[in-house]
């Protein structure tokens, strides 16, 4: 088996995309995986002692969510590698998913160390997802994590965005796919037709039935619209749902980026951002971060 990565920027669509495909028979979407880098070792060659090695595992709280029976590991001593496609093969299992022939990971952080893990797989291949950061920052600043007011959030979008397009030069167009999560909703068939040429794989009508991950409930909550087939309705939510001087601050400190990834701005001239303005977001993300870290700790406490 080898991974095929969704990564990009949080809350563009990653979790959307991995439902997707982990509907192809072939194919197993698994829970995000961070663990994978986490628990990763310094020498990918080595043989680890596997009884500590899953032990650093499954005390990992982003494991823990995965919520399944995980077997006994056949061997005392086995390459990180070997354990953790061990440990996607019995996933599948549990989820009645016999010989997958790949494994769709849709963690959008692993963006940051793609370069350690095509040590591990050579031959991986990576979707770089990409959407309106206006729609992204309106989506993430709501939630208990992540940047929370629309400053943080488009200096949060443009690094991620940077990130993602470094990935694509990095490992170049036979294993790197930039896919707008706008023509994903749009135009489901076309534009998984297209991904799956990428990675592949035949395309199957099954897929937009959009009900091939199961999302944990850890994370069900902000996932609302994943199990269900693909749909358009929330790419211009945030056009109603985002103030009119929100968006200007976002296109203000992104520049001219949503320019070079093919949106549209709203404001020719955004306003430049006063000093009371900055000092009211900053101390809003002070504040909530707070708030946040009392909900994201008992959502932990909750279902983990």
């Amino acid at each position: 088996m080898h991974p095929i990565l969704i990564v990009g920027c949080q809350r563009s669509g990653s979790t959307l995309l991995g439902s997707i495909l982990g509907g192809h028979p072939q194919l197993i979407a698994i829970p995000e995986a961070q663990f994978f880098i986490d628990c990763m070792p310094s020498d990918l060659d080595k043989r680890q002692d596997v009884t500590k090695l899953m032990a650093s595992i499954k005390s990992h709280y982003r494991f823990k969510i995965w919520n399944y029976s995980v077997p006994k590991y056949p061997n005392s001593h086995a390459s990180f590698k070997q354990v953790f496609e061990w440990l996607v093969e019995s996933y599948a299992s549990s989820r009645s998913k016999l010989n997958p022939q790949a494994w769709i990971d849709h963690q959008p952080g692993h963006v940051k160390h793609i370069a350690k893990i095509h040590q591990l797989y050579p031959q991986l291949k990576v979707i770089h997802i990409i959407r309106d950061g206006r729609a992204v920052a309106n989506s993430i600043v709501p939630l208990d994590w992540g940047p929370n007011s629309v400053n943080r959030a488009a200096y949060f979008y443009a690094q991620r965005i940077g990130y993602g397009l470094a990935v694509e030069h990095y490992l170049g167009p036979e294993q790197a796919l930039q896919v707008k999560y706008e023509n994903l909703v749009r135009d489901p068939s076309h534009c998984l037709k297209k991904i799956c040429e990428f990675i592949g794989f035949d395309y199957c009508n099954e897929m937009l039935t959009g009900s091939g991950l199961l999302v944990p409930e850890f994370t069900k909550s902000q996932h609302t619209l994943v199990g269900e087939p693909v749909c358009n309705s929330r790419i211009d939510g945030w056009k109603l749902e985002m103030s009119g001087r929100h968006q200007e601050i976002f296109e203000l400190l992104t520049g001219d980026l949503l320019t070079y990834l093919g949106y549209t701005k709203r404001f020719e001239s955004p306003e430049k951002l006063k000093l009371t303005e900055r000092l009211l977001m900053d101390s809003h993300h002070i504040c909530k971060s707070v708030v946040n870290l009392y909900k994201f700790n008992a959502r932990v406490k909750r279902f983990i």
